[in-house]
């Protein structure tokens, strides 16, 4: 199963962002992005909501993930 970094990684990726330019429009640290899309740092709850809200995601995308 999923979780939600990894469906938020693959959304970045399908749609040709660059880690950076999503870092800059949520207001996370590239580092603290790179960290949590790779699973060695969870994701705060805002830094969850700004990505989901940058990115058009919504509750459904995330149905059936090991950590909704």
């Amino acid at each position: 199963m999923k979780n939600a970094e990894s469906i938020i990684s693959e959304t970045i990726k399908e749609r040709g962002l660059r880690q950076k330019f999503v870092s800059q429009k949520t207001n996370i640290s590239e580092t603290n992005l790179s960290l949590s899309l790779r699973g060695k740092r969870s994701l705060k709850a805002n830094e969850f909501i700004s990505l989901c809200a940058f990115l058009g995601l919504n509750f459904n995308d995330f149905a059936g993930c090991t950590n909704a």
